[in-house]
């Protein structure tokens, strides 16, 4: 695998994760630039980018199994949305991840 292919799937990985970040913990833009050291239009840029590619139907069903994990290892009930705290970093699951 090429480095451009190999940054690429880097940089949708995250792009992923901001988003949820953002969509499953109503992670306002700027406190999601602080956690993923990148400026705020990046943030808004990833997550327009992931929402639009919601529209693919594989895609969505990706991004949709992702956000129900995150929900499960934070507790969240159903599709309840949760603040983003130190209480969640603070979880066995992410003591485990090294987070």
């Amino acid at each position: 695998m090429s480095k451009t292919r190999a940054k690429a799937k880097i940089a949708r990985a995250r792009q992923i994760a901001i988003y949820v970040a953002h969509t499953t913990f109503s992670v306002p833009y700027r406190e999601a630039a602080s956690y993923f050291q990148r400026d705020r239009t990046t943030i808004a840029h990833a997550c327009k980018t992931i929402e639009d590619q919601r529209d693919d139907q594989y895609f969505d069903a990706k991004v949709s199994l992702i956000e129900k994990l995150v929900e499960e290892a934070a507790g969240i009930p159903g599709n309840k949305k949760i603040e983003f705290t130190q209480k969640f970093i603070d979880t066995p699951a992410c003591e485990e991840l090294g987070l």
